[in-house]
């Protein structure tokens, strides 16, 4: 996490007081917070060098480099602020503990004093305060609360999938349904016909029955092209979701997988 990443380029790689500080680092990362402290910086484009030099120079000179900086600065503050928030509750839980445990000694031990008594009053400030800074950092956590949706689908989420449907599709679907209606409605008028010249002559009708087979085979011909472009359509519109939701992540700013849990990440490719 990043309390060992810290620690390890402290211990490591740091200038100051790394154990290989007397020795030539490259150091491939994306933890923006240990640029300021390196020697020089490369900045990689499209596999390519963009631009180099420190961190100073390249904030003021590169217009990528400094977007990139100014990008993680509100994850970066929040996670000092998350951790100075901390510190002071383990400081006050501390303080608690010990104030909870003179006043759970026998009876015998304890004289009730106005020392005793600005003790009381010094253990309910802590816990006030406490109950504070607590409430401090649920605003100021790092990871986001999911939102979840739920009841109908809306509209617009069927909408954006007929959007990502190729015209292609949604016209082959249509015109085989509609071959597939009129060739039923020809089935149903052609077995009348037959019935009816049943009635009038009566001889072989082999030849009309050679001709209702072949509307029959014609409907399911057209039912089957019209099950095959609403499948293919599907994938096809499903492949260009997938590919805008990758899109998304991948140019997605560098605070949103800070803020972001990774196993949130991995559902949308997956189950969802």
């Amino acid at each position: 996490d990043s309390h060992v990443g810290k620690h390890i380029f402290e211990e490591v790689i740091s200038s100051n007081q790394g154990i290989l500080r007397e020795k030539t680092r490259v150091l491939v990362t994306n933890a923006l917070y240990v640029l300021p402290l390196v020697d020089e910086v490369i900045l990689l484009k499209n596999g390519t060098i963009a631009a180099t030099g420190s961190c100073q120079k390249l904030s003021k000179e590169n217009e990528a480099f400094k977007e990139l900086m100014d990008s993680y600065h509100p994850t970066h503050n929040q996670n000092d602020q998350h951790q100075n928030v901390q510190n002071s509750i383990n400081r006050q839980h501390s303080k608690v503990d010990e104030q909870h445990t003179v006043h759970q000694r026998p009876r015998f031990y304890r004289q009730i004093t106005s020392e005793s008594l600005l003790s009381d009053t010094a253990s309910i400030s802590s816990i006030s305060t406490l109950e504070s800074l607590e409430e401090e950092i649920n605003e100021v956590k790092l990871i986001e609360t999911e939102s979840v949706e739920t009841g109908y689908i809306s509209w617009s989420v069927y909408k954006k999938f007929f959007r990502s449907l190729t015209t292609k599709w949604i016209i082959l679907c249509l015109t085989a349904y509609a071959l597939y209606t009129i060739s039923n409605s020809g089935a149903n008028f052609w077995l009348s016909f037959w019935t009816d010249r049943i009635d009038r002559e009566h001889q072989d009708h082999g030849y009309e029955l050679w001709i209702y087979f072949a509307i029959g085979i014609l409907q399911l011909f057209f039912i089957a092209i019209g099950w095959c472009s609403i499948v293919m359509g599907c994938l096809y519109a499903s492949r260009t979701l997938h590919e805008r939701l990758l899109s998304n992540i991948v140019h997605a700013p560098m605070y949103f997988f800070d803020t972001t849990p990774l196993g949130r990440i991995m559902n949308r490719f997956s189950r969802d």
